[in-house]
């Protein structure tokens, strides 16, 4: 995975919406890489259109961090994860608006939970 951000700018933005995007996506599930997975999902939403993060991206980030019940093994990744997303606000809003990022992620929860990592 971390490899990889230094071979992304080879693809074209086609490739890597419809090909790479889905795969690292899916590659969420394992909470062990999600924050190495989170950090090239950002550099692949830098190149893309809008409309990408909020049809691919936000609905999965709300599947990984609003989920209920995990471990103590799974919350130390979520929270690394979470962190990854503080580091890449500004990515996210300028790639939705604010009720597509209120309403998609339900902002509040996900943004409570990543101060509370910091904190």
């Amino acid at each position: 995975m971390r490899g990889l951000s230094r071979l992304l700018p080879q693809f074209p933005s086609s490739v890597l919406e419809k090909k790479i995007l889905p795969a690292l996506l899916e590659e969420m599930k394992d909470h062990d890489l999600l924050s190495l997975v989170l950090q090239n999902v950002f550099l692949i939403v830098r190149t893309l259109p809008r409309r990408a993060f909020g049809e691919k991206v936000i609905p999965r980030l709300r599947d990984i961090f609003l989920s209920s019940g995990t471990t103590t093994e799974r919350k130390t990744a979520k929270e690394a994860g979470l962190m990854v997303i503080l580091e890449h606000m500004g990515t996210i809003t300028e790639n939705c608006s604010g009720k597509e990022f209120k309403d998609g992620m339900n902002a509040g929860s996900v943004m409570f939970r990543s101060m509370e990592v910091v904190i």
